[in-house]
């Protein structure tokens, strides 16, 4: 399964999905050079509700996806194939908010992914303390897809790693049976709601 994580230069992307792939610490260094093109992680995660064995993990690909508009010709390539995407951005960075609003069109427009393949982080460099910020502006304008304060060290960006890893599953069999039942005659399945606007 491949899940893209795509958004602003310098909005947290790396340390997520350092954070996701399990590589030390929760993924907060603030260190971090910024990702050139692209940089591909793998990880192994159940996608069913009972503890997971070899046999019911599922290889994901995590592509960690540079923000930098230089390598905007190279976008075709990484929304090959995509399962689905996690948006990140930095509300406290003024322009992050209207940079991720055009990053959100670009890649759910030609993957055609559905709302519920894509997920947006509204990412904080620092704990934001007992009480949630308010919504984003970029909540009002993608209604249908899911958006999150998220920081370092709180559980929020790998549960809800796990719910987009199930719901991106749960399209991917639906295409499946489709496609099966469209080969052998039969009638297709119902499929839930169609690609995010």
């Amino acid at each position: 399964m491949k899940i893209l994580v795509v958004g602003p230069t310098r909005s947290g992307k790396t340390g997520i999905v350092n954070a996701l792939a399990e590589l030390g610490g929760d993924g907060n260094n603030t260190n971090t050079n910024p990702t050139v093109g692209v940089r591909i992680l793998e990880v192994y995660r159940s996608l069913e509700e009972r503890p997971a064995s070899d046999q019911n993990r599922t290889l994901i690909e995590l592509w960690d996806c540079s923000g930098d508009r230089k390598y905007e010709n190279c976008w075709p390539a990484l929304q090959k194939d995509a399962d689905g995407i996690i948006f990140v951005f930095n509300p406290e960075n003024k322009t992050h908010e209207r940079e991720i609003e055009t990053l959100v069109r670009a890649f759910t427009t030609p993957t055609q992914l559905r709302d519920s393949q894509c997920v947006i982080f509204a990412h904080h460099p620092q704990p934001f303390g007992m009480v949630e910020p308010p919504k984003p502006k970029v909540a009002k304008t993608f209604p249908k897809i899911g958006v999150l304060h998220t920081t370092f060290g709180s559980e929020t960006i790998r549960e809800e790693f796990q719910r987009l890893l199930q719901r991106c599953a749960l399209v991917a069999f639906e295409k499946r049976d489709a496609e099966e039942r469209q080969i052998v005659g039969g009638p297709a399945a119902p499929t839930a709601p169609g690609p995010a606007q």
